[in-house]
């Protein structure tokens, strides 16, 4: 069984699915396994300096998403012009969600979950 990822009835990701956020939809949980997909996002706010995260949009299609500050650092050097660029996943600390940039390392073996349009 993938584990499972909390989002809003949207698409956006939820960063707990316990408590909404400001951010988040009101309409209620929908659980999807997890994925990899390609995307180019872009910060839009330090959503909360307590809990240490930013809120990034797709520049592909508008959603949003929770990365955690230690990520964000992680991706700092692959930055081209505000834009992250890469194949993203899902992880969790705790009971917090939050997208994360793939090793660009390990992007060759990754390329088969690329799709781009």
């Amino acid at each position: 069984m993938k584990k499972q990822i909390p989002f809003d009835a949207g698409g956006n990701l939820f960063r707990n699915a316990r408590h909404s956020s400001r951010w988040d939809s009101k309409s209620g949980v929908v659980w999807k396994d997890q994925i990899y997909w390609y995307d180019r996002l872009q910060v839009t706010e330090l959503a909360n300096r307590k809990h240490r995260y930013v809120i990034v949009k797709s520049i592909r299609t508008g959603k949003t998403y929770p990365m955690f500050l230690s990520d964000l650092v992680n991706c700092i050097k692959y930055i081209d012009g505000g834009i992250i660029e890469g194949i993203f996943s899902i992880h969790n600390k705790s009971s917090y969600f939050g997208i994360y940039l793939q090793n660009k390392e390990k992007l060759n073996l990754l390329e088969i979950f690329v799709e781009q349009k």
